[in-house]
């Protein structure tokens, strides 16, 4: 289905989904995304399609999913303080996001790891969420490297990993 999205609004999308940009300008996560790029939303999870000028999509929603449209930009205003301050330190940072079950925290990694690939920054990601593995397969603490955006930290490919055998800590 095509859906129009205003400039200001953000587009929520619960998946499993495929959405399509086909006009306009839109980011997920700071991705930019550019023209008939498509972003695949796995079940179980919500990405933010927010416009920064009018845009088309084509969206395919799956079993259960759904979709509903907000004004602004859903991805907090409080994320880009600490990636500011992160980005100006003459060191190199090691950042840990520590938080609840589904508070937002591969999310956050998302947006922190674009808007550091946006500056030409190396960004290695290493996931050590046992029973939620992103990177490799559950059970395992892997290590991806981004070298481009990406809308979810499941798409960095395991450079590494070490299986721990265990889905608890």
């Amino acid at each position: 289905m095509q859906q129009t999205v205003q400039m200001n609004r953000t587009m929520l999308i619960d998946g499993p989904a495929s959405v399509e940009l086909v006009s306009g300008k839109a980011e997920v996560f700071a991705r930019l995304l550019q023209e008939d790029q498509r972003v695949l939303i796995r079940d179980g999870k919500r990405m933010p399609f927010y416009a920064s000028e009018n845009a088309e999509f084509n969206v395919m929603l799956g079993a259960n999913a759904a979709i509903t449209e907000v004004e602004g930009n859903s991805v907090p205003g409080s994320w880009s303080k600490p990636v500011q301050t992160a980005l100006e330190l003459q060191k190199k940072p090691v950042i840990i996001v520590l938080g609840g079950v589904d508070s937002g925290k591969s999310s956050f990694i998302t947006y922190l790891l674009n808007r550091f690939v946006a500056h030409q920054r190396k960004v290695a990601v290493l996931d050590g969420d046992l029973g939620q593995s992103d990177i490799g397969p559950v059970a395992s603490v892997g290590l991806g490297l981004a070298t481009k955006p990406v809308s979810d930290i499941r798409n960095l490919k395991m450079r590494n990993g070490f299986f721990v055998g265990v889905t608890s800590p």
